[in-house]
């Protein structure tokens, strides 16, 4: 399982970033710890790779 921080890194995007996709609906809501929180897989980091997560935010400027 991978923090937010981890999944951020390994998409190339900013937890900022992963958490407003997450928000408007652009991504699924990860699995979330007894703490509440985010616990991302290799395969939901598959998935949100094959969505084109950051590609996405390069195509939109790439700003935080």
């Amino acid at each position: 399982m991978l923090s937010i921080s981890q999944a951020a890194e390994k998409l190339g995007v900013s937890i900022s970033y992963l958490r407003l996709a997450e928000r408007i609906g652009t991504v699924p809501d990860p699995g979330r710890s007894p703490g509440g929180h985010r616990r991302y897989t290799l395969d939901d980091i598959r998935c949100l790779k094959r969505l084109g997560i950051g590609e996405q935010k390069r195509r939109l400027g790439g700003g935080d």
